[in-house]
């Protein structure tokens, strides 16, 4: 088990990989109170000259999507080079406004980014890092299990939590039970402390092959600390 210490501040950029089409991911902020958290990804098909975003309302106390809290769009049209896909981003905003508006996220407030895999780094299933705010330390593992055929997969979270006074928690997260189809494989991408200090947000990144293409898209799971 290879253990470190990472505090990550820079935003989340692409990172080198096989898969035919990565999405990227945006941390789109928590409501005042620190109930809801909104993020999307984005993308381009550049073969048939789309561009994509998908928005995430989700209920971090209860883990679970707000009801009618996932929307997708597709847009015609290609991106130049040097450009970014975030006007798909603008125009599904724009295209929700009425459903977010009684939600009152907050675009600033992203919470703390505690963790982050650097672009190109090797994703690793054990993290064990510090909160130097809270004087928290956390072990986390991921674990994953695949079916081969046909593919699909699940996974968890082990969460162990020890505050200064040595005080420990131990929680997991996630539905072992619940096989994804055509999804190979899982990573920890962001871990995120929420305004209040009273949330973790996992960002997890799957790995989806249909039809020989993958592609990378993303999820999270929310924990009451």
């Amino acid at each position: 088990m290879k253990k470190f210490v990472f505090i990550a501040f820079c935003l989340l950029s692409a990172f080198s990989a096989t898969a035919n089409d990565v999405a990227s991911f945006a941390n789109l902020g928590f409501s005042n109170d620190s109930r809801f958290f909104l993020f999307a990804e984005t993308g381009q098909n550049l073969e048939k000259g789309q561009i994509y975003a998908n928005g995430y309302l989700v209920d971090v106390v209860k883990n679970q999507f707000v009801r009618n809290g996932i929307k997708k769009a597709v847009y015609e049209g290609s991106v130049n080079a040097g450009y970014s896909d975030a006007g798909a981003l603008f125009n599904l905003l724009a295209e929700w406004n009425n459903f977010l508006k009684p939600y009152a996220i907050n675009h600033l407030n992203t919470g703390r980014l505690i963790y982050s895999l650097e672009p190109g780094a090797e994703a690793k299933n054990v993290l064990t890092y510090r909160d130097f705010f809270t004087k928290k330390n956390y072990e986390i593992e991921l674990n994953q299990m695949k079916i081969e055929n046909p593919l699909k997969s699940s996974f968890f979270i082990s969460v162990k939590v020890t505050d200064a006074d040595g005080n420990r928690l131990a929680k997991a997260v996630g539905m072992p039970d619940f096989q994804r189809e055509n999804v190979s494989d899982y990573f920890i991408r962001q871990v995120i402390i929420s305004p209040d200090n009273k949330q973790i947000v996992f960002v997890i990144a799957k790995t989806v092959i249909i039809d020989g293409e993958t592609s990378i898209r993303y999820m999270v799971e929310t924990l009451s600390l």
